[in-house]
């Protein structure tokens, strides 16, 4: 099976940042309720398998400016939503297209 998400491109004023550990119930404008106290959010995305729609438990949120990133991640790096303590920072890539590959379990 293959996962793949399409995400927005942030651009060279805007910080794309990864958000772990995220509650299975939670909606994307609760997440972008959450990192508006630190500014402007031009995109959120929870990252959901392909096939059954269900939450994969991480997500990105594009900020406009990297100040207003750095001070979400600052800001919100453990605090708790629906009960979990989030993890918040840069993400590895500016954005864009992601893959993941799972290897099929081989029949004999």
């Amino acid at each position: 099976m293959r996962v793949t998400a399409i995400l927005p491109v942030a651009n060279e004023e805007q910080m794309n940042i990864h958000v772990g550990n995220l509650p299975a119930d939670l909606t994307e404008q609760e997440l972008k309720t959450a990192f508006e106290s630190c500014g402007t959010v031009e995109s959120v995305e929870i990252i959901t398998n392909l096939r059954t729609h269900e939450p994969l438990g991480y997500g990105f949120v594009i900020m406009q400016t990297e100040a207003q990133g750095l001070s979400a991640i600052e800001t919100l790096n453990g605090t708790s939503l629906k009960g979990k303590a989030i993890a918040v920072s840069r993400a590895n890539r500016p954005g864009g297209r992601r893959k993941s590959h799972f290897k099929k379990p081989q029949v004999r």
